[in-house]
């Protein structure tokens, strides 16, 4: 009795910190469509990662590979405006105050910048293989850039939080409109080469893509801007307008795709000029793609809880792909996988991208089962 007393003390000091309750999230009662939308996020991002050794290398890949390449990368530019779109859609329908929003930046977004930050410069010193790495490295420059490639975004999503309650005044006064207007028009004029001055810095732009979310995600939200509101309104109701965004979904992508090849081919080097998410046709290829996945149902139970789980776990995945794919890279696994090591073909990457996420997937997993960690995951 004495031993399992013991034991049992033991087993519930260890469940304070490791739990396996929460792995598969139960989708049944959650809105489908946004944990589509995320989880579809996700796999874009990973799918731009994969591609980028093969898209960049302009010269060395066999121009068939390219463009395929070239195709999936322009698909997946809607990765980062859909995260920015589906936290606009759920932040800004309801008041925040200052105090929650800054209590909002440093829980959902700080706590796990400082801990991936500290994971990539842990992956610095791996690849430089010596510990004065540490000592060498400028960490006052984390400050102005990211310790790693991707974390920019969490950067970002930092300062959006705190802009959420002047977000949501522009939303509460009737302005959201009219502030996307003004954006794209920032947006236009660098397309067509414009040189008119407006105010807008990189904040404000992805900001824009938040007040959208917000407008192509509630319905009604348009009411304000009269007759033209009720129009759309109307025309969302259509029976072929999904049929219809998902067209115009892919002749942005074929736009995309063919504009970058066509810069990218005259100056012999990768150009990623239409491949900005502050590029017009990235914009109007997201709306598309946010406005085509709205409503979305799946009946299927299961599936609907692995694309729930999925993208209740979008943080975690986000901030350990980059990881995996530099394990994946170097061999880590027994054998290299890469989007170039296996031959730069489509194949090659479709396979990169579903080792990369069966991989960042079980490492977050894991993650999620220690209880310190879960923040930091999702």
């Amino acid at each position: 009795m004495w031993f399992l007393s013991v034991h049992m003390k033991k087993c519930n000091n260890f469940s304070k910190w490791v739990s396996v309750k929460g792995f598969f999230m139960q989708g049944d009662s959650r809105q489908f469509w946004p944990d589509a939308m995320r989880a579809f996020a996700i796999l874009l991002v990973i799918v731009i990662h994969v591609s980028a050794p093969v898209v960049v290398d302009v010269t060395g890949t066999p121009i068939g590979s390219w463009v395929y390449a070239d195709v999936f990368d322009s698909a997946a530019r809607i990765s980062v405006p859909l995260f920015f779109m589906i936290s606009g859609y759920f932040l800004l329908g309801r008041d925040i105050s200052v105090k929650e929003s800054f209590y909002r930046s440093a829980k959902r977004v700080l706590l796990p910048l400082i801990f991936w930050s500290s994971v990539y410069v842990v992956l610095g010193a791996a690849k430089d293989g010596s510990l004065r790495y540490f000592e060498n490295y400028d960490y006052m420059s984390l400050l102005t850039k990211p310790a790693y490639y991707h974390l920019w975004f969490l950067y970002e999503m930092f300062f959006l939080y705190l802009l959420l309650p002047f977000m949501r005044a522009i939303v509460k006064s009737g302005l959201s409109f009219y502030y996307i207007v003004f954006w794209i028009a920032y947006l236009a004029k660098g397309f067509f080469g414009l040189e008119v001055y407006l105010p807008f810095n990189s904040i404000t732009t992805h900001a824009g893509y938040m007040i959208a979310g917000y407008l192509l995600g509630t319905s009604g939200a348009f009411s304000s801007i009269g007759k033209l509101g009720v129009v759309y309104e109307e025309l969302t109701t259509w029976k072929w307008w999904r049929l219809l965004l998902v067209t115009m979904f892919s002749l942005a992508v074929v736009y995309t795709a063919a504009m970058t090849f066509q810069i990218s081919q005259e100056a012999g080097r990768y150009i990623a000029r239409y491949y900005k998410y502050t590029s017009l046709n990235v914009v109007l290829m997201s709306f598309f793609a946010f406005l085509s996945i709205k409503g979305l149902e799946l009946n299927s139970r299961f599936l609907r809880r692995v694309v729930s789980t999925i993208s209740i776990n979008a943080l975690g995945l986000y901030g350990v792909h980059p990881l995996v794919i530099s394990l994946l890279d170097y061999g880590f696994f027994g054998m290299e996988i890469s989007s170039v090591s296996l031959g730069s073909t489509p194949w090659a990457i479709l396979l990169s991208v579903i080792c990369t996420l069966t991989l960042s997937f079980l490492i977050v997993i894991a993650m999620r089962s220690i209880k310190p960690l879960r923040r930091v995951v999702g």
